[in-house]
C-alpha cells in the first residue's frame, strides 16, 4: 500500500508488533485497545435530596425546589455539605450556630438526643457531676434514673465542658458559690412576660409586619409547600394533634397577613448575606415570630367560629394545648386546669390496645402539665403537689421529644427562680442525686439550650426553644 512500510523488521520493529496511531480526543477518555469510552457526567451534589433520590435534575429553588413543588412531592432540603461557599477569602470568625434552613430532613421517631435522666432506661444516668480533678472539669454521668435501678446501670457516659457545648454559660466558682440549695438561696420572685417580649432570640427583634401584597401563583404553591412540608407537621408533633396538617391550610391562605409573612420569610431564607450572624439572629426572630402566628391559627378559629366549631376535636385540643404552653413559658398561673377533662377522641378497646395506651399517656401528660401551671410556687403547701406532679410527668415522657422539652421548661420555671442568678450560673456543686434540684435545673437548662442552637430537630422546636431560653432574661431584666 502507497504511503505505509511493507518491512516492518526494516524498521526496527518485530514483525507481530502492532502499529498504533494517535486517535484525536482526550486520551483520558480513550479505554483499552483503543475504544472510546462515554465521556461521563459528573453528577452534582448540590440538588435537594428528593431529586438526587429520583436522579433528576433539580433546580435548587429555595426554600423548596419547582420539581417537587409541581409533582406534590416532600421536598427533603438541600445537604448542608454541599452548601455553596463564599469565593472570596474572609476574617476567620467564630462560627455561630448553623443557619436555620426551611426544609428538615425526616426524623427517627425514636428520638434519640433525650437528655439524660429524661429516657426511661436503666442505663440512663440523670445528672452530671462535677469533677474537681481534672483541668478540663469533664462531668461524669454516674447515677441510674430511679436509685432503686442503681445495680443495672451499667453504661455510663461523660461530657466534656458545658462551655465547649456552646450557649451554655461557665460553671461559677465553687469557692465563692458554696453548696447553696433551694431553701437556703433567695428568692428570686420574675415578672410575668408576653409572648412579644420572646420573639427577640438573641436580642434581635423580629422585623414589623410586612405590607400585603398581591402573592404569584408560584409563590403561593412555595408557600403551601413550605407549611406542609414544615412547620404543620411540626406543631402538629409539638401540641400532639393534627389539626395543623388536616385544616389549618384554608385558614392560612386565608390570612393575608400571616401569608405575607411566610412570603418574605421565604425570601429571607434566600439572603446572601446568611453567613453574617446579626442576619442570622434576625432571621431566626423572624421565623419565631411566623411559628407562633402559624400555632395561634386554631385558637384564631376557635374565636371566630363562637361554638360553631365545638364539636371539633382536633381544633378543640390543639388551641386548648397551645393556651397552656403559652402560660408556662410566660410565666402565668391558671386559675383551673383545662386539660383534666379531656378524653380519647374514641373510647378504647378492652383490654387496651397499645395505641390505646400511648394515646391515654399522653392525655395524662398534658393533664398533668394542666395541672402545674395551677399551682403557685410561692405557697408552701403546693411545694410537695408541685414536685410530685412534675415527677409524674417525668414518668410519661417516653423519649418524645416535645415532652422532654416541655418538662424541661417547666423545671426550669419551677427551680430557676430560686435562683437569683439563673441561667448566667448554678448552685455548685451539682450533684447526681436525682433529687437535687441543681442537678434537675443543669439537665433542663443545658438541654433547652442545645435544642435552641441547632439540635432540635424541628424549626418549632428550635424557635419555641429559643423563647423559653429568652424568657429566663426577660423575666429577669
Amino acid at each position: 500500500m502507497t504511503g505505509y512500510p511493507t518491512n516492518v523488521a526494516q524498521m526496527g520493529m518485530s514483525p507481530n508488533a502492532q502499529m498504533r496511531y494517535q486517535l484525536p480526543g482526550d486520551p483520558n477518555k480513550m479505554l483499552s485497545g483503543g475504544r472510546h469510552k462515554k465521556e461521563v457526567k459528573r453528577r452534582t451534589k448540590t440538588g435537594c435530596l428528593t431529586c438526587r433520590k429520583r436522579r433528576i435534575k433539580c433546580d435548587e429553588g429555595h426554600p423548596v425546589c419547582r420539581n417537587c413543588v409541581k409533582s406534590k412531592r416532600e421536598c427533603l432540603g438541600y445537604d448542608p455539605v454541599f452548601r455553596p461557599q463564599p469565593t472570596t477569602p474572609s476574617a476567620i470568625q467564630p462560627a455561630p450556630n448553623p443557619p436555620p434552613s426551611l426544609v428538615v430532613n425526616p426524623q427517627d421517631p425514636s428520638y434519640p438526643s433525650a437528655p439524660p435522666g429524661y429516657m426511661p432506661a436503666a442505663s440512663q444516668p440523670f445528672a452530671p457531676s462535677l469533677s474537681p480533678t481534672t483541668s478540663t472539669e469533664q462531668f461524669d454521668y454516674g447515677a441510674a434514673i430511679d436509685p432503686a435501678l442503681e445495680g443495672n446501670a451499667s453504661n455510663m457516659a461523660a461530657v466534656q465542658n458545658a462551655t465547649a457545648e456552646g450557649n451554655l454559660q461557665p460553671p461559677v466558682n465553687t469557692a465563692t458559690t458554696g453548696t447553696a440549695t433551694p431553701s437556703e438561696s433567695a428568692s428570686f420572685r420574675v415578672k410575668q412576660v408576653q409572648v412579644n417580649d420572646l420573639l427577640a432570640l438573641r436580642g434581635i427583634p423580629p422585623p414589623p409586619p410586612h405590607p400585603i401584597t398581591s402573592l404569584q401563583p408560584g409563590r403561593l404553591e412555595e408557600i403551601q409547600a413550605v407549611f406542609l412540608a414544615t412547620y404543620a407537621p411540626a406543631i402538629d408533633k409539638f401540641l400532639e394533634t393534627r389539626w395543623f396538617q388536616e385544616k389549618a391550610l384554608t385558614h392560612l391562605m386565608g390570612n393575608a397577613q400571616l401569608m405575607a409573612e411566610y412570603s418574605a420569610l421565604i425570601d429571607a431564607f434566600n439572603d446572601r448575606n446568611l453567613s453574617d450572624p446579626n442576619v442570622i439572629a434576625r432571621l431566626e426572630s423572624f421565623e419565631a415570630s411566623v411559628v407562633w402566628s402559624s400555632m395561634t391559627l386554631c385558637r384564631h378559629v376557635m374565636s371566630v367560629s363562637n361554638g360553631t366549631h365545638g364539636q371539633d376535636y382536633d381544633l378543640l385540643v390543639a388551641s386548648t394545648r397551645l393556651d397552656v404552653i403559652e402560660s408556662l413559658i410566660t410565666g402565668e398561673h391558671l386559675d383551673s386546669n383545662p386539660l383534666a377533662q379531656f378524653a380519647a377522641r374514641e373510647p378504647s378497646s378492652n383490654p387496651p390496645s397499645l395505641p390505646d395506651q400511648l394515646l391515654q399517656r399522653a392525655l395524662d401528660f398534658w393533664s398533668a402539665l394542666g395541672h402545674f401551671l395551677t399551682l403557685h410556687d410561692n405557697e408552701a403547701s403546693s411545694a410537695k403537689e408541685i414536685d410530685d406532679t412534675l415527677a409524674r410527668c417525668r414518668t410519661l415522657l417516653d423519649t418524645f421529644e416535645n415532652r422532654d422539652v416541655i418538662y424541661s421548661i417547666a423545671i426550669a420555671r419551677h427551680v430557676g427562680q430560686r435562683w437569683a442568678d439563673f441561667p448566667r450560673s448554678l448552685p455548685q456543686p451539682v450533684t447526681t442525686n436525682e433529687k437535687d434540684a441543681g442537678a434537675k435545673l443543669y439537665v433542663a437548662q443545658k438541654f433547652l439550650e442545645q435544642e435552641a442552637s441547632g439540635k432540635g430537630t424541628t424549626q418549632v422546636i428550635k424557635r419555641i426553644c429559643g423563647m423559653v431560653v429568652r424568657s429566663w432574661i426577660v423575666s429577669r431584666e
